[in-house]
């Protein structure tokens, strides 16, 4: 659901299940995202971006999830591009060394720039339009970033429970995995690149901005996600995007736009029953 307003919102969201995209010209961010991100630059003039002490002008950056940054933009039109601890190209990001940010060629993303730039400007109104353009970014990012380790399955099976039913305890988590707890907190961090509880509060924070365009008010959608209050939904969000909760859900000039798994496998069911619905009938 799109925001209807009478003038052009200066910054674009687009939410899927397994991340984001934010189009804006503007940012004063101080993040610690437990998303892995992409930021690209739609200009000339490079993004600053302040970490580990120093200052950095990227025009393409890859930054590992969890690192402590200060985007700081004034007229310089970027998109970031965040992916979830379930997007494929992940675990490439998770791989990056060092501080946590690789400089990647912006001539290899020229063929995505009259997208990307569309998408700045608020043309991009087909949400599946948006999510491709979400994966052909992420899938590009991740070729150019040098291959991670298969994950243990383990780690994955545990990961997976936890979607499946996000408030299961330490011990029974670890019984269900056949693993002590110790040495599954061990496992899950080593290989996903981020705790079990951290994994659990980006569930809250997922289940969050499902209701992007509900009406809701800020206190139900942090009830609804399983914030045991407003104050710490707005915490822990504000740590992961910079800007409080307000900003993106009741803020006109943000325009967003959902598009879930579930809405395309509802549409391609519902293709497959009009195409099997047209399809001739044989008489014998």
């Amino acid at each position: 659901m799109v925001h209807a307003m009478n003038r052009m919102p200066r910054h674009q969201l687009r939410v899927f299940d397994d991340g984001s995209l934010f189009a804006g010209s503007d940012a004063n961010w101080k993040t610690r995202r437990y998303t892995a991100t992409l930021l690209v630059a739609l200009s000339e003039r490079p993004l600053e971006l302040h970490i580990d002490g120093r200052v950095e002008h990227h025009t393409v950056v890859a930054i590992r999830p969890f690192v402590d940054r200060w985007l700081l933009l004034y007229r310089t039109p970027f998109v970031s591009v965040d992916m979830t601890p379930e997007h494929p190209a992940f675990a490439a990001f998770e791989a990056i060394g060092g501080h946590g940010c690789r400089a990647l060629s912006r001539e290899r993303f020229a063929g995505l720039q009259r997208n990307l730039q569309a998408l700045h400007a608020g043309q991009l109104h087909d949400p599946r339009e948006a999510h491709r353009l979400h994966r052909r970014t992420t899938n590009l990012a991740a070729t150019l970033l040098p291959d991670p380790p298969a994950l243990d399955p383990r780690a994955a099976q545990a990961r997976a429970l936890l979607r499946s039913n996000p408030t299961l305890g330490a011990e029974e988590l670890a019984r269900r995995c056949c693993l002590s707890p110790h040495r599954l907190s061990h496992l899950f961090s080593g290989e996903l690149g981020i705790t079990l509880r951290q994994y659990q509060q980006w569930l809250k924070i997922q289940a969050a901005a499902r209701f992007f365009g509900s009406g809701l008010s800020l206190t139900q959608i942090a009830a609804a996600a399983g914030f045991s209050d407003s104050p710490h939904f707005s915490k822990v969000w504000s740590q992961a995007y910079g800007m409080p909760p307000a900003f993106f859900f009741n803020n006109p000039d943000v325009a967003v736009q959902t598009w879930r798994a579930s809405q395309a496998s509802r549409l391609k069911s519902r293709n497959a029953a009009n195409s099997h619905e047209r399809m001739p009938t044989t008489s014998v």
